[in-house]
């Protein structure tokens, strides 16, 4: 079915009908097949997010959404890891497979840093950072950027291992 079939103009207009009046959370059992419905919310600290209206559990992109949303915010100054470890925890519980692959996955990106302080390896270009998996290019891509924007010095090196080393921190077990 090509995507457009699933927006029936009757459908948007009743789902957005009923969240203009405030009844989203009675859109969950609707039958709205083919539709993700989220509305703008803001959580404790006032910073945006979006809130699905289902109230089914997240998809594997919206859980390493929150995650990673939560960890830069913590590498980012907004807080201690508390916030990252209980997205963590969320991720963990609802896609234990994708949780051991990121394991499985993120010393390496340690250990291409630690070569990088080292002088060992150049990751001047775009394969960088895709060369990893999809759910650690978010860390992956501002790495790389990092790097690029300061000019690949051995400092900066250090900034981006210790900036790995704080999420293995807050996604292994305590």
């Amino acid at each position: 079915m090509p995507c457009r079939a699933a927006f029936d103009p009757a459908r948007v207009a009743y789902a957005a009908w009923r969240m203009a009046r405030g009844e989203g959370e009675r859109l969950a059992g609707a039958g709205l097949w083919g539709m993700d419905l989220f509305r703008v919310g803001r959580d404790d600290r006032g910073l945006y997010r979006l809130e699905s209206v289902s109230g089914r559990p997240p998809l594997a992109e919206e859980a390493l959404g929150r995650f990673w949303s939560e960890m830069f915010g913590c590498l980012f100054g907004l807080g201690d890891g508390s916030r990252p470890r209980a997205a963590w925890q969320e991720l963990t519980v609802a896609l234990p497979r994708l949780a051991g692959a990121f394991c499985r996955t993120l010393p390496r990106l340690g250990v291409f840093m630690r070569e990088g302080i080292s002088g060992k390896e150049d990751f001047s270009d775009e394969s960088f950072w895709t060369g990893f998996p999809p759910y650690l290019r978010p860390l992956t891509g501002f790495l790389h950027i990092s790097l690029q924007n300061g000019d690949f010095s051995r400092e900066v090196w250090k900034q981006c291992l210790e900036q790995v080393s704080r999420v293995a921190e807050v996604t292994t077990a305590p």
